[in-house]
């Protein structure tokens, strides 16, 4: 068994709660072979101590049923303060969504670099209330002064 901590979050980047949850990687596959994360990894680069720069991850329902999706920061590693919760077309516009069989969305995470040094972050997605993870997202960027 591997124990995950998740924390979940709002839209607003408000803390609403954390949780242990137990899953086998296999039982996740299983139960949530239907999301589709891409791309998986985002990587910022070098950024400008003061300046910004955003990427975009596609979320999409490949399963033939409409799923909840909720996500939020994982908290391991603990996400640097430079990145900020990412805005969504149809993504996470409330705390859970649906997304209907073969629908797409996306959203866009931005990073502020506030000073110099490595950045790295890692964004969940559930669709079972963060009873365990369909996905995540790896962020990785570098403040350079």
């Amino acid at each position: 068994m591997v124990a995950i901590r998740l924390v979940k979050l709002l839209t607003c980047g408000a803390l609403v709660a954390a949780m242990v949850a137990p899953v086998t990687a296999q039982a996740r596959l299983e139960s949530h072979g239907s999301l589709k994360i891409s791309p998986r990894s985002l990587d910022f680069g070098a950024v400008r101590v003061g300046a910004s720069k955003s990427r975009t991850v596609t979320i999409t329902n490949t399963g033939d049923e409409d799923v909840l999706l909720s996500a939020g920061w994982g908290t391991s590693p603990t996400p640097d303060p430079g990145f900020a919760f990412p805005t969504g077309d149809t993504c996470l516009q409330s705390e859970v969504e649906v997304l209907a069989a073969g629908q797409s969305c996306t959203l866009t995470f931005t990073f502020s670099a506030s000073s110099a040094g490595p950045a790295a972050a890692t964004f969940v997605f559930s669709l079972d209330a963060f009873q365990s993870l369909a996905g995540s997202v790896s962020l990785a960027a570098r403040g350079n002064g």
